[in-house]
């Protein structure tokens, strides 16, 4: 296979890693939202599997498009190099080098940013005076009952009793779990969120 051969193939794949890319995005935010958990599936895959395909389609991305930087690197170099006037190829240069700087610090990122705790050690009301208006709302399938106190200062057991569910419920268990156990809904779940946080 010739280099004009394998340079259209990777450009093809790298347009259609884009499109799927694309496509799970549009997916995840508007199809299955947040909330819909284990409890819809397209193609027999939920929400978080999606999440996990939307993953790899990103790294499939960006190695796609260094395969094609690092095949253009010649024309590249020619390119910063082509100038007639050193302050150009200076210019160029710094650009190549400031946009490569920014996109790795874009990259790293999520692993430098400290993670910030939204609640205390007891997981309740440490962040009240400065959550949402409504942060039942974003009460979703997915979370366990720990992961609905932390988020809400509203406690387990309080959430339990006004649901009716068993007081021995732990705190991993998942809400999905429960509606398909109990009958319950989600929006009860956020419901009582609400009237406890309003009695307060």
């Amino acid at each position: 296979m010739n280099r004009t051969k394998v340079n259209f193939t990777v450009d093809t794949v790298i347009f259609f890693v884009f499109v799927l890319l694309v496509a799970t995005g549009l997916l995840i935010r508007y199809v299955l939202p947040e909330g819909s958990g284990r409890f819809f599936t397209q193609f027999g895959l939920t929400r978080h599997d999606w999440g996990a395909v939307h993953f790899w389609l990103g790294l499939a991305m960006i190695t796609g498009v260094a395969v094609h930087l690092a095949m253009h690197w010649r024309w590249i170099v020619a390119v910063v190099k082509g100038c007639r006037k050193d302050s150009a190829v200076r210019r160029r240069t710094a650009a190549a080098v400031g946009a490569l700087a920014v996109a790795a610090a874009i990259l790293a990122a999520p692993f430098v940013v400290p993670v910030e705790r939204v609640a205390d050690e007891t997981g309740r009301r440490a962040h009240q005076e400065h959550a949402p208006a409504d942060v039942a709302a974003q009460i979703s399938g997915s979370m366990t009952l720990g992961e609905v106190e932390e988020l809400t200062g509203v406690p387990r057991e309080t959430i339990l009793a006004k649901l009716g569910l068993p007081e021995d419920t732990g705190a991993d268990s998942r809400l999905g779990r429960l509606v398909r156990q109990h009958g319950i809904e989600v929006d009860a779940v956020r419901a009582t969120v609400r009237r406890h946080l309003a009695r307060q």
